[in-house]
């Protein structure tokens, strides 16, 4: 049976610009690995809900603390994945 994993891992905003961490198997099945898809949302002419990875000149700079906050936030799952591990190990 194939695992689904199209479930993001966390999901962070500042101001706007959203960054989505996305957690997949690494190919020989030992840990995770992390990749972060960064987007804007706004709403177009209808007033309908869309969003863009065309980032402004503004938006640029919100993504620089952003981009800080994923790293973070990566660096917090990767621990909880390393205790998740040491626990599994303990109780075999």
């Amino acid at each position: 049976m194939t695992e689904q994993t199209n479930q993001p891992a966390a999901k962070l905003n500042y101001l706007g610009v959203e960054a989505t961490i996305w957690g997949n198997r690494k190919k020989d099945g030992e840990g995770i690995r992390y990749s972060v898809t960064y987007s804007r949302n706004y709403k177009d002419a209808e007033d309908q809900w869309q969003s863009t990875h065309s980032l402004s000149e503004l938006d640029n700079l919100k993504m620089g603390v952003l981009y800080l906050q994923a790293a973070e936030k990566i660096s917090e799952l990767k621990a909880n994945d390393r205790n998740a591990e040491q626990y599994l190990k303990g109780r075999s």
